[in-house]
């Protein structure tokens, strides 16, 4: 599955191809397709603190039959700490 996110903030890294000081308005996130995959499901209108990685980084790429990599691409799981957005998990990443 293929998810657009607008983003309110990056806490850590930075997006493929740009400085830690560029903004970003949007990134693409990729998740299984379910089925015991480990995808996650978003819902529309919904805010999240995503945990993801580019595709050098995930075995996430082999969802993929070409890995899909580039600027403001990243894959997350359930296997990761994505989740909704939780004022206590804001404050982990500002520490």
């Amino acid at each position: 599955m293929r998810y657009t996110f607008a983003v309110e903030r990056m806490f850590k890294g930075r997006a493929l191809g740009r400085s830690a000081d560029d903004a970003m308005d949007t990134l693409v996130v990729f998740t299984g397709l379910g089925g015991g995959d480990c995808s996650v499901r978003f819902e529309v209108g919904q805010r999240y603190v995503v945990y993801g990685a580019d595709g050098h980084s995930w075995s996430g790429k082999m969802l993929a039959e070409v890995p899909l990599r580039g600027r403001g691409i990243y894959w997350t799981s359930i296997c990761t700490r994505t989740r909704p957005y939780e004022e206590t998990e804001v404050k982990a990443l500002e520490d």
